[in-house]
């Protein structure tokens, strides 16, 4: 069994707006570089019909180096909203949307990677109070 280490650099950053009284704007963007920093064995990835890895077969392990990314780590991500609200009916309702770089699939950059994508909501929604108690109706889509 290898023990593995790795480092992470990053930057995360924000903006925030007001744009009206009724209309805000929010960005924010983060940068993430995560490598490991000592090498390891890995099990390569399986196929089928094989579903675990056996360690005792060289043929199933690879040697994964120092400095390779980090498999499932999105690089760039991007988040972005704008919302209004309009009090006197209680409404509030945004657009959003959220994009991702691609990434590694597997240790070893060779496998692949996963292409980056994107999503993107729209929500609305209406709060009224009775009493002591504010009632939320919401949509997403």
């Amino acid at each position: 069994m290898s023990i593995f280490k790795f480092f992470c650099s990053r930057f995360i950053g924000s903006f925030d707006s007001k744009i009206t009284n009724d209309v805000r704007g929010y960005l924010a963007y983060s940068y993430i570089d995560a490598n490991f920093t000592s090498s390891f064995d890995a099990c390569k990835p399986f196929v089928y019909p094989q579903t675990t890895c056996v360690a005792t077969l060289l043929s199933n392990i690879e040697k994964i180096a120092s400095g390779a990314e980090i498999p499932g780590t999105y690089k760039n991500t991007l988040y972005g909203e704008l919302a209004y609200k309009y009090d006197p009916f209680g409404f509030s309702g945004a657009i959003e949307g959220k994009a991702f770089s691609k990434t590694n699939v597997a240790f070893n950059e060779t496998y692949g990677k996963a292409p980056g994508y994107a999503v993107a909501a729209i929500r609305g929604g209406f709060t009224q109070k009775v009493s002591n108690w504010n009632e939320i109706g919401r949509a997403h889509v």
